[in-house]
């Protein structure tokens, strides 16, 4: 047993993202007992009962992050191609001016 590690095991969280987490707590917390409700779900009781709940805290976070870096680069994808499409558009009226003016002389 001293080689073991408290292991707990989160399952149908609310998110799109993740199925499943495994949580390895560190060795100087120790799980208290395991209990099971009405529904028969195990729920586990610790010194101070923040295992799960910081557990769910950093999976939240997570996401907001994941989720922010990607509208980030969402927007910086959009950046570059509307200052692609202002230079090009530049161009195609620089061009049109060139034919007009070669056109009416």
């Amino acid at each position: 047993m001293e080689g073991l590690k408290n292991i707990v095991v989160l399952k149908n969280l609310p998110s799109n993202i993740i199925e499943e987490a495994f949580i390895i707590v560190k060795e100087n917390f120790k799980i208290e007992k395991v209990e099971i409700n009405n529904k028969g779900e195990k729920r586990i009781s610790s010194k101070k009962g923040y295992v799960i709940k910081e557990a769910e805290e950093i999976i939240k976070n997570y996401e907001k992050e994941a989720q922010k870096e990607s509208e980030e680069n969402i927007i910086t994808e959009i950046q570059i191609k509307y200052k692609k499409l202002k230079v090009f558009t530049f161009w195609l009226g620089a061009v049109a001016l060139m034919g007009v003016i070669v056109n009416f002389f």
